[in-house]
């Protein structure tokens, strides 16, 4: 899918303001789950966090990212998170949950919540539109903003609700 144009669109900084501006303030270590091209992390990187960064596949990274934060790297499912990543003071998990199958959704939230004690989620609630060009469904677990409330309370003692982007439901969970 990463081949196809137009999936390795980055939507800029703006998702990762919001993350910063809600979750905390001064300089953070901070683990990208699902990192994609990388460029959010980069965006992290370059305003001083100390950023780590995994994805299913390294077939995405931008060569940026990878130059700047390639040694800080790492290529694993979420739910088979590798013990060399380090624990860091926050998660940011965006347009990736939704793509994990619904029996590694627990999984993959328990190996979020020994890494971090709070993570940035953005969630999509709505079946993918770019798989069709491959043939595939990439959205593989497509539920409602309360079931993904529900899921996350098995892990994170609180989960604020900070509304939707469209389609895109924000939640961060917490110690």
């Amino acid at each position: 899918m990463w081949d196809y144009p137009g999936y390795k669109v980055w939507g800029g900084p703006k998702r990762v303001t919001k993350f910063m501006d809600k979750c905390f303030t001064g300089k953070h270590s901070v683990i990208e789950f699902g990192c994609g091209t990388g460029m959010n992390a980069l965006t992290m990187h370059k305003q001083g966090h100390d950023v780590w960064m995994m994805d299913i596949t390294d077939h995405s990274l931008s060569p940026e990212a990878k130059e700047s934060l390639g040694h800080r790297f790492f290529v694993s499912p979420i739910h088979l998170m590798p013990d060399e990543i380090p624990c860091c003071e926050f998660g940011f998990c965006g347009d990736v949950m939704e793509h994990v199958p619904t029996v590694w959704v627990n999984p993959s939230f328990s190996a979020i919540k020994k890494k971090v004690d709070c993570c940035y989620f953005l969630i999509c609630g709505v079946r993918d539109f770019f798989g069709r060009y491959i043939n595939d469904v990439l959205h593989l677990t497509v539920k409602p903003k309360d079931w993904w409330i529900e899921e996350m309370l098995k892990h994170w003692r609180t989960v604020e609700d900070c509304g939707s982007e469209n389609s895109t439901y924000v939640l961060i969970g917490r110690k």
